[in-house]
Protein backbone atom coordinates (compact mmCIF):
# COMPACT_ATOMS: atom_id res chain seq x y z
CA UNK A 1 0.00 0.00 0.00
CA UNK A 2 1.15 3.72 -1.14
CA UNK A 3 1.60 5.67 1.76
CA UNK A 4 1.52 9.60 1.23
CA UNK A 5 2.05 12.31 2.88
CA UNK A 6 0.45 16.08 2.27
CA UNK A 7 3.56 18.69 1.43
CA UNK A 8 1.85 21.56 -0.05
CA UNK A 9 -2.22 21.94 -0.01
CA UNK A 10 -4.39 24.93 -2.00
CA UNK A 11 -8.14 24.99 -2.82
CA UNK A 12 -8.30 22.38 -5.36
CA UNK A 13 -4.86 21.26 -5.44
CA UNK A 14 -2.75 18.70 -3.17
CA UNK A 15 0.89 17.64 -3.53
CA UNK A 16 1.86 13.93 -1.65
CA UNK A 17 5.07 13.14 -1.11
CA UNK A 18 5.38 9.59 -1.47
CA UNK A 19 8.79 7.73 -0.73
CA UNK A 20 6.95 4.27 -1.75
CA UNK A 21 7.65 5.53 -5.51
CA UNK A 22 11.30 4.69 -5.15
CA UNK A 23 11.00 1.39 -4.91
CA UNK A 24 8.51 1.07 -8.30
CA UNK A 25 9.08 1.81 -11.77
CA UNK A 26 7.03 2.81 -14.45
CA UNK A 27 3.68 3.11 -12.31
CA UNK A 28 2.92 6.45 -13.26
CA UNK A 29 0.55 5.79 -15.75
CA UNK A 30 -1.27 3.63 -13.94
CA UNK A 31 -1.48 5.73 -10.78
CA UNK A 32 -3.07 8.38 -13.28
CA UNK A 33 -5.56 6.20 -14.64
CA UNK A 34 -6.77 4.78 -11.55
CA UNK A 35 -7.56 8.36 -9.87
CA UNK A 36 -8.37 10.16 -13.03
CA UNK A 37 -11.63 7.46 -12.75
CA UNK A 38 -12.75 9.19 -9.67
CA UNK A 39 -15.42 11.69 -10.25
CA UNK A 40 -13.87 15.16 -9.03
CA UNK A 41 -10.29 14.92 -10.09
CA UNK A 42 -9.28 17.20 -12.99
CA UNK A 43 -5.79 16.83 -13.39
CA UNK A 44 -3.12 13.72 -11.68
CA UNK A 45 0.44 14.43 -12.43
CA UNK A 46 3.67 11.73 -11.21
CA UNK A 47 6.80 12.41 -11.08
CA UNK A 48 8.72 8.90 -9.91
CA UNK A 49 12.32 10.40 -9.03
CA UNK A 50 10.97 13.24 -7.09
CA UNK A 51 8.75 11.09 -5.36
CA UNK A 52 5.44 13.11 -5.72
CA UNK A 53 1.76 12.86 -6.90
CA UNK A 54 0.29 16.31 -7.36
CA UNK A 55 -3.83 15.93 -7.85
CA UNK A 56 -6.02 18.90 -8.55
CA UNK A 57 -10.20 18.77 -7.97
CA UNK A 58 -12.96 20.18 -8.41
CA UNK A 59 -13.79 21.75 -4.54
CA UNK A 60 -17.41 21.84 -5.45
CA UNK A 61 -17.45 18.07 -5.89
CA UNK A 62 -14.53 16.83 -3.47
CA UNK A 63 -13.23 17.88 -0.13
CA UNK A 64 -9.48 17.38 0.73
CA UNK A 65 -10.04 14.41 3.28
CA UNK A 66 -11.94 12.29 0.39
CA UNK A 67 -9.16 13.20 -1.74
CA UNK A 68 -6.41 12.24 0.35
CA UNK A 69 -8.02 8.79 1.13
CA UNK A 70 -8.32 8.23 -2.22
CA UNK A 71 -4.81 8.67 -2.42
CA UNK A 72 -4.13 6.49 0.47
CA UNK A 73 -6.03 3.40 -0.74
CA UNK A 74 -3.87 3.37 -4.23
CA UNK A 75 -2.97 -0.08 -4.04
CA UNK A 76 0.05 -0.99 -6.03
CA UNK A 77 -0.28 -4.70 -6.05
CA UNK A 78 -3.36 -4.27 -8.07
CA UNK A 79 -0.44 -2.97 -11.07
CA UNK A 80 1.50 -6.16 -10.61
CA UNK A 81 -0.23 -7.78 -13.12
CA UNK A 82 0.27 -5.43 -15.61
CA UNK A 83 3.57 -5.50 -18.28
CA UNK A 84 5.84 -2.59 -17.02
CA UNK A 85 7.09 -1.40 -20.03
CA UNK A 86 9.35 1.78 -21.13
CA UNK A 87 6.46 4.73 -22.27
CA UNK A 88 7.31 5.97 -25.62
CA UNK A 89 6.16 9.80 -26.63
CA UNK A 90 6.27 11.48 -29.51
CA UNK A 91 9.36 12.88 -28.81
CA UNK A 92 11.14 9.55 -28.68
CA UNK A 93 9.70 9.08 -32.16
CA UNK A 94 11.52 11.96 -33.48
CA UNK A 95 14.69 11.82 -31.82
CA UNK A 96 15.40 8.36 -33.64
CA UNK A 97 14.18 9.71 -36.76
CA UNK A 98 16.73 12.53 -36.47
CA UNK A 99 19.01 9.61 -35.58
CA UNK A 100 18.40 8.00 -38.92
CA UNK A 101 18.92 10.88 -40.71
CA UNK A 102 22.29 11.77 -38.68
CA UNK A 103 23.64 8.11 -39.15
CA UNK A 104 22.80 8.86 -43.18
CA UNK A 105 24.70 11.95 -43.11
CA UNK A 106 27.39 12.58 -40.72
CA UNK A 107 31.10 10.58 -40.37
CA UNK A 108 30.73 7.40 -39.40
CA UNK A 109 32.54 8.20 -35.98
CA UNK A 110 29.51 10.36 -35.49
CA UNK A 111 27.23 8.52 -36.77
CA UNK A 112 27.87 5.57 -34.40
CA UNK A 113 27.76 7.63 -31.52
CA UNK A 114 24.72 8.73 -32.06
CA UNK A 115 23.18 5.17 -32.79
CA UNK A 116 24.72 3.64 -29.84
CA UNK A 117 22.85 6.61 -28.09
CA UNK A 118 19.42 5.98 -29.18
CA UNK A 119 19.40 2.34 -29.45
CA UNK A 120 20.72 1.89 -25.94
CA UNK A 121 16.98 1.39 -24.53
CA UNK A 122 16.31 -1.72 -26.82
CA UNK A 123 19.44 -3.43 -26.40
CA UNK A 124 18.75 -2.59 -22.75
CA UNK A 125 14.85 -3.90 -23.18
CA UNK A 126 16.71 -7.04 -25.02
CA UNK A 127 19.03 -7.94 -22.13
CA UNK A 128 16.83 -7.67 -19.45
CA UNK A 129 14.62 -10.23 -20.96
CA UNK A 130 17.37 -12.43 -21.34
CA UNK A 131 18.11 -12.23 -17.75
CA UNK A 132 14.82 -13.22 -16.35
CA UNK A 133 14.98 -16.33 -19.04
CA UNK A 134 12.62 -14.81 -21.69
CA UNK A 135 13.15 -15.61 -25.71
CA UNK A 136 10.70 -12.22 -26.43
CA UNK A 137 10.49 -10.02 -29.42
CA UNK A 138 12.18 -7.48 -27.05
CA UNK A 139 15.36 -9.96 -27.65
CA UNK A 140 14.59 -10.00 -31.18
CA UNK A 141 14.66 -6.46 -31.80
CA UNK A 142 17.38 -5.57 -29.76
CA UNK A 143 19.94 -8.36 -31.69
CA UNK A 144 18.38 -7.01 -35.16
CA UNK A 145 19.39 -3.58 -34.64
CA UNK A 146 22.98 -4.46 -32.47
CA UNK A 147 23.69 -6.60 -35.82
CA UNK A 148 23.21 -3.52 -37.64
CA UNK A 149 25.25 -1.13 -35.83
CA UNK A 150 27.98 -3.74 -34.84
CA UNK A 151 28.67 -4.52 -38.45
CA UNK A 152 28.50 -0.58 -39.07
CA UNK A 153 25.37 -0.15 -40.97
CA UNK A 154 24.14 2.77 -38.75
CA UNK A 155 21.32 3.67 -41.09
CA UNK A 156 19.84 0.41 -41.22
CA UNK A 157 19.96 0.18 -37.03
CA UNK A 158 18.31 3.58 -36.81
CA UNK A 159 15.69 3.14 -39.84
CA UNK A 160 14.88 -0.12 -37.47
CA UNK A 161 14.99 1.78 -34.43
CA UNK A 162 12.76 4.08 -35.80
CA UNK A 163 10.07 1.74 -36.57
CA UNK A 164 10.16 -0.12 -33.35
CA UNK A 165 9.52 3.27 -31.66
CA UNK A 166 6.76 4.74 -33.60
CA UNK A 167 5.25 1.73 -33.73
CA UNK A 168 5.12 1.19 -30.25
CA UNK A 169 4.27 4.85 -29.47
CA UNK A 170 0.93 4.07 -31.79
CA UNK A 171 0.36 0.86 -29.57
CA UNK A 172 0.51 2.75 -26.60
CA UNK A 173 -1.06 5.83 -27.77
CA UNK A 174 -4.10 3.55 -28.53
CA UNK A 175 -4.21 1.29 -25.62
CA UNK A 176 -4.31 4.79 -23.40
CA UNK A 177 -6.90 6.63 -24.87
CA UNK A 178 -9.39 3.19 -25.21
CA UNK A 179 -8.46 3.12 -20.80
CA UNK A 180 -9.06 7.17 -20.47
CA UNK A 181 -12.30 6.80 -22.95
CA UNK A 182 -13.71 4.18 -20.81
CA UNK A 183 -12.57 5.10 -17.47
CA UNK A 184 -14.36 8.71 -18.69
CA UNK A 185 -17.23 6.68 -19.65
CA UNK A 186 -17.89 4.81 -16.88
CA UNK A 187 -17.24 7.61 -14.44
CA UNK A 188 -20.76 8.22 -12.06
CA UNK A 189 -22.24 11.46 -12.98
CA UNK A 190 -23.08 14.11 -10.05
CA UNK A 191 -26.28 15.22 -9.61
CA UNK A 192 -28.29 18.19 -7.23
CA UNK A 193 -30.69 16.02 -4.41
CA UNK A 194 -32.50 17.43 -1.63
CA UNK A 195 -31.01 16.39 2.00
CA UNK A 196 -33.07 15.85 5.00
CA UNK A 197 -31.59 17.33 8.18
CA UNK A 198 -33.53 18.61 11.39
CA UNK A 199 -36.44 18.90 9.71
CA UNK A 200 -35.40 20.89 7.06
CA UNK A 201 -34.29 20.24 3.20
CA UNK A 202 -31.40 21.42 1.58
CA UNK A 203 -29.94 21.06 -2.19
CA UNK A 204 -26.55 19.49 -2.24
CA UNK A 205 -24.41 17.57 -4.77
CA UNK A 206 -24.67 14.15 -5.00
CA UNK A 207 -20.91 13.53 -4.12
CA UNK A 208 -20.75 14.98 -0.81
CA UNK A 209 -23.61 12.17 0.76
CA UNK A 210 -22.55 10.28 3.65
CA UNK A 211 -23.51 7.07 5.02
CA UNK A 212 -26.91 7.20 7.16
CA UNK A 213 -27.44 10.79 5.35
CA UNK A 214 -31.49 11.08 4.54
CA UNK A 215 -32.11 12.53 0.91
CA UNK A 216 -35.78 13.34 -0.37
CA UNK A 217 -36.53 12.49 -4.14
CA UNK A 218 -39.36 13.24 -6.66
CA UNK A 219 -41.22 11.95 -9.73
CA UNK A 220 -38.37 11.93 -12.67
CA UNK A 221 -35.04 12.10 -9.88
CA UNK A 222 -32.16 9.61 -10.34
CA UNK A 223 -31.28 8.15 -7.54
CA UNK A 224 -28.00 8.39 -6.83
CA UNK A 225 -26.73 6.08 -3.72
CA UNK A 226 -27.63 3.06 -2.88
CA UNK A 227 -30.42 3.30 0.11
CA UNK A 228 -33.12 2.18 2.15
CA UNK A 229 -36.63 3.54 2.02
CA UNK A 230 -37.44 4.77 5.50
CA UNK A 231 -40.62 7.58 4.23
CA UNK A 232 -43.54 7.37 1.13
CA UNK A 233 -43.40 4.89 -1.48
CA UNK A 234 -42.77 5.55 -5.58
CA UNK A 235 -42.92 3.39 -8.61
CA UNK A 236 -39.15 3.10 -9.76
CA UNK A 237 -37.68 2.56 -12.71
CA UNK A 238 -34.57 -0.27 -12.55
CA UNK A 239 -34.80 -0.44 -16.64
CA UNK A 240 -31.15 0.80 -16.28
CA UNK A 241 -30.17 -2.56 -14.14
CA UNK A 242 -32.32 -5.01 -15.19
CA UNK A 243 -33.68 -4.03 -18.25
CA UNK A 244 -37.27 -4.55 -17.53
CA UNK A 245 -39.16 -1.09 -18.59
CA UNK A 246 -42.19 -1.49 -16.09
CA UNK A 247 -41.41 0.65 -12.63
CA UNK A 248 -41.93 -1.71 -9.61
CA UNK A 249 -43.67 -0.35 -6.19
CA UNK A 250 -41.44 0.05 -3.86
CA UNK A 251 -42.58 1.18 -0.54
CA UNK A 252 -40.87 1.79 3.28
CA UNK A 253 -38.53 -0.53 3.99
CA UNK A 254 -37.75 -1.45 0.70
CA UNK A 255 -34.06 -1.34 -0.44
CA UNK A 256 -33.12 1.27 -4.08
CA UNK A 257 -30.27 1.07 -6.24
CA UNK A 258 -28.06 3.96 -7.52
CA UNK A 259 -28.75 4.18 -11.57
CA UNK A 260 -32.09 3.41 -11.41
CA UNK A 261 -35.01 6.75 -11.24
CA UNK A 262 -38.21 7.81 -9.10
CA UNK A 263 -41.13 7.04 -12.25
CA UNK A 264 -43.97 8.26 -9.73
CA UNK A 265 -44.01 9.29 -6.25
CA UNK A 266 -41.94 10.96 -3.47
CA UNK A 267 -39.76 9.02 -1.07
CA UNK A 268 -37.48 9.81 1.49
CA UNK A 269 -34.24 7.60 1.75
CA UNK A 270 -31.61 6.56 4.12
CA UNK A 271 -28.11 6.32 2.38
CA UNK A 272 -26.59 3.15 2.89
CA UNK A 273 -23.87 3.05 -0.08
CA UNK A 274 -21.73 5.80 -1.16
CA UNK A 275 -19.34 6.88 -3.94
CA UNK A 276 -17.23 3.55 -4.73
CA UNK A 277 -19.50 1.34 -2.30
CA UNK A 278 -23.03 2.00 -4.48
CA UNK A 279 -23.96 -0.12 -7.11
CA UNK A 280 -23.37 1.61 -10.29
CA UNK A 281 -19.59 2.36 -9.06
CA UNK A 282 -19.01 -1.18 -8.56
CA UNK A 283 -20.60 -1.76 -12.28
CA UNK A 284 -18.19 0.82 -13.37
CA UNK A 285 -15.28 -0.80 -11.33
CA UNK A 286 -16.15 -4.23 -13.26
CA UNK A 287 -16.08 -3.19 -16.61
CA UNK A 288 -12.45 -1.22 -16.02
CA UNK A 289 -11.24 -3.93 -13.99
CA UNK A 290 -12.03 -6.84 -17.53
CA UNK A 291 -8.91 -4.05 -19.37
CA UNK A 292 -6.44 -6.27 -17.50
CA UNK A 293 -8.29 -9.52 -18.28
CA UNK A 294 -6.95 -11.14 -21.12
CA UNK A 295 -8.94 -13.39 -23.49
CA UNK A 296 -8.22 -16.76 -24.78
CA UNK A 297 -7.26 -15.03 -28.43
CA UNK A 298 -4.93 -12.88 -27.11
CA UNK A 299 -2.93 -15.14 -24.85
CA UNK A 300 -2.45 -17.60 -27.98
CA UNK A 301 -1.24 -14.89 -29.90
CA UNK A 302 1.55 -13.85 -27.61
CA UNK A 303 2.56 -17.15 -26.97
CA UNK A 304 2.40 -17.61 -30.80
CA UNK A 305 4.66 -14.57 -31.22
CA UNK A 306 7.18 -16.00 -28.53
CA UNK A 307 7.34 -18.66 -30.07
CA UNK A 308 7.88 -17.41 -33.53
CA UNK A 309 10.87 -15.61 -31.90
CA UNK A 310 12.75 -18.65 -31.41
CA UNK A 311 11.95 -20.17 -34.80
CA UNK A 312 13.65 -16.62 -36.23
CA UNK A 313 16.58 -16.91 -34.13
CA UNK A 314 16.46 -20.74 -35.38
CA UNK A 315 16.83 -19.80 -38.78
CA UNK A 316 19.27 -16.78 -38.28
CA UNK A 317 21.63 -19.57 -36.54
CA UNK A 318 20.93 -21.90 -39.22
CA UNK A 319 21.45 -19.42 -42.12
CA UNK A 320 25.00 -18.13 -40.17
CA UNK A 321 25.98 -21.84 -40.08
CA UNK A 322 25.54 -22.67 -43.77
CA UNK A 323 26.78 -18.76 -45.12
CA UNK A 324 28.80 -17.44 -42.60
CA UNK A 325 27.59 -14.21 -43.86
CA UNK A 326 26.35 -11.75 -40.63
CA UNK A 327 24.74 -9.39 -43.65
CA UNK A 328 22.62 -12.40 -44.06
CA UNK A 329 21.80 -13.42 -40.30
CA UNK A 330 21.01 -9.75 -39.94
CA UNK A 331 18.44 -9.47 -42.67
CA UNK A 332 16.77 -13.11 -41.25
CA UNK A 333 16.15 -11.09 -37.70
CA UNK A 334 15.19 -7.99 -38.98
CA UNK A 335 12.18 -9.64 -41.62
CA UNK A 336 9.82 -10.22 -38.16
CA UNK A 337 5.73 -10.19 -38.12
CA UNK A 338 5.68 -11.71 -34.33
CA UNK A 339 5.06 -7.84 -32.98
CA UNK A 340 2.08 -7.28 -35.35
CA UNK A 341 0.32 -10.81 -33.46
CA UNK A 342 1.50 -9.19 -29.98
CA UNK A 343 -0.01 -5.68 -30.14
CA UNK A 344 -2.82 -5.65 -32.31
CA UNK A 345 -4.72 -8.20 -30.62
CA UNK A 346 -5.27 -6.06 -27.31
CA UNK A 347 -5.41 -3.10 -28.39
CA UNK A 348 -8.78 -4.60 -30.81
CA UNK A 349 -10.05 -5.54 -28.05
CA UNK A 350 -9.92 -2.35 -25.92
CA UNK A 351 -10.90 -0.41 -28.92
CA UNK A 352 -14.70 -2.82 -29.41
CA UNK A 353 -15.24 -2.12 -25.41
CA UNK A 354 -14.94 1.25 -26.13
CA UNK A 355 -17.47 1.22 -29.12
CA UNK A 356 -19.74 -0.92 -27.32
CA UNK A 357 -19.94 0.86 -24.46
CA UNK A 358 -20.86 4.12 -26.26
CA UNK A 359 -23.78 1.97 -27.28
CA UNK A 360 -24.90 1.03 -24.17
CA UNK A 361 -23.33 -2.41 -24.74
CA UNK A 362 -20.81 -3.59 -21.66
CA UNK A 363 -18.42 -6.57 -22.45
CA UNK A 364 -16.82 -8.10 -19.34
CA UNK A 365 -13.58 -8.26 -21.03
CA UNK A 366 -12.37 -9.83 -24.33
CA UNK A 367 -13.20 -13.38 -23.44
CA UNK A 368 -16.78 -12.13 -23.69
CA UNK A 369 -16.35 -10.66 -26.63
CA UNK A 370 -14.41 -14.02 -28.63
CA UNK A 371 -17.06 -16.03 -27.38
CA UNK A 372 -19.87 -13.70 -29.47
CA UNK A 373 -18.07 -16.03 -32.37
CA UNK A 374 -19.91 -18.95 -31.45
CA UNK A 375 -23.37 -17.45 -31.15
CA UNK A 376 -25.66 -18.03 -34.26
CA UNK A 377 -29.02 -16.97 -32.65
CA UNK A 378 -29.73 -14.17 -30.25
CA UNK A 379 -33.08 -14.87 -27.89
CA UNK A 380 -34.48 -11.56 -25.77
CA UNK A 381 -36.85 -12.17 -23.32
CA UNK A 382 -38.55 -8.93 -23.77
CA UNK A 383 -39.56 -6.18 -25.93
CA UNK A 384 -38.37 -3.51 -23.03
CA UNK A 385 -34.67 -5.17 -23.92
CA UNK A 386 -34.41 -3.72 -26.87
CA UNK A 387 -37.64 -0.67 -27.16
CA UNK A 388 -38.60 2.01 -24.50
CA UNK A 389 -41.55 3.02 -23.09
CA UNK A 390 -41.53 6.63 -24.30
CA UNK A 391 -43.85 7.53 -27.14
CA UNK A 392 -42.81 9.75 -29.95
CA UNK A 393 -44.05 11.26 -33.14
CA UNK A 394 -42.31 9.64 -36.22
CA UNK A 395 -44.68 10.87 -39.11
CA UNK A 396 -47.82 12.62 -39.40
CA UNK A 397 -50.49 11.24 -42.21
CA UNK A 398 -52.85 13.99 -43.54
CA UNK A 399 -56.25 13.58 -44.90
CA UNK A 400 -56.59 16.43 -46.86
CA UNK A 401 -54.17 19.12 -47.88
CA UNK A 402 -55.91 22.11 -47.02
CA UNK A 403 -56.96 21.34 -43.71
CA UNK A 404 -53.60 20.98 -42.95
CA UNK A 405 -52.08 24.02 -44.49
CA UNK A 406 -55.14 25.97 -42.26
CA UNK A 407 -53.58 24.18 -38.81
CA UNK A 408 -50.31 25.35 -39.71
Amino acid sequence: MIGPSVRHHFPGRIRFKVTELKQYSDIGEWIKTSLMAIQGIKLVRVNEHAQSIVVEYDTDILKPKTVEERVEQLDYQNSIQEESEHEFTRGDVAMNVIGTIAAALLPSKWGALSTATLIAPTLYEGISELKDKKVSVEVLDAIAVGLSAWRGDYRTAMMTQSLISLGEYMEQKTSRNSDELLADLMRPRDSLVWRVKNGTTEQVNSTVLEENDVIELGPGVAIPVDGTITKGNALVNQSSLTGENVPVRREEGAVVYSGTSVHEGTIQVRVDKVGSEATTAQIAKLIYDSLSEKSEIQQVTQDMANRRVKITLGIGAAVFALTQDINRVASVFLVDYSCALKLSTPVTFKSIMYRAAQQGLLFKGGSAIEKLVNVDTCVFDKTGTLTHGDMEVTDVIHFALKIVQGIC
